[in-house]
């Protein structure tokens, strides 16, 4: 009889309202940094750009993942030739978290930003599913992302540091810079 008293004290202490404590526990941003850069070294700066399904993809949104930022244009044959593994890698490394996205500045004609149409064949040509993004070259200008070859990469950690940046395309340099940041 005790325990049917205990329970009954229990509900209705309640009221109706009673809620676990992880469903009411404040969420913490984990993005706790308020510079951010583009060397070596620096949390990289946030961008939100819409990908191949027209959907927002933002950068701080993939904290807590390794991700490679592959900064390519349309008409660069060495993009290509990245454009060619993307999906690989991506499959490759999926099982580690990581993501693979393009940032597709330029079409084939070397307009920017690139049209939905741009991104759909390129996507489609590649077979492509990791998130293609489009931008205009305000992004990499010289005080922003700085790109100055075709294409580039950054490797991001998981704290979304920028702990490699790659100018030109080797497929084993980037699998080797992926091995080292999901061993960090």
């Amino acid at each position: 009889m005790r325990w049917l008293f205990l329970l009954s004290l229990i509900f209705s202490s309640c009221n109706g309202g009673c809620e676990s404590k992880s469903d009411t526990a404040e969420v913490v941003n984990p993005i706790y940094w308020t510079e951010c850069g583009y060397e070596v070294g620096d949390h990289a700066c946030d961008f939100t750009l819409l990908d191949q399904n027209n959907n927002n993809w933002n950068l701080y949104e993939n904290y807590g993942r390794v991700i490679i930022l592959d900064f390519s244009t349309e008409w660069c044959g060495y993009c290509h030739k990245a454009a060619e593994k993307t999906q690989e890698i991506q499959d490759g490394y999926a099982s580690s978290g990581l993501i693979y996205a393009t940032v597709l500045v330029e079409d084939m004609a070397g307009n920017s930003p690139p049209l939905s149409q741009a991104i759909e064949r390129w996507c489609e040509h590649y077979n492509i599913t990791a998130p293609v993004l489009s931008s205009g070259r305000d992004l990499v200008s010289d005080d922003q992302w700085g790109v100055s070859a075709w294409p580039t990469f950054y490797v991001l950690n998981e704290d979304l540091v920028i702990i490699e940046i790659i100018r030109g395309y080797s497929e084993e340099m980037l699998v080797e810079a992926i091995r080292n940041a999901l061993e960090q």
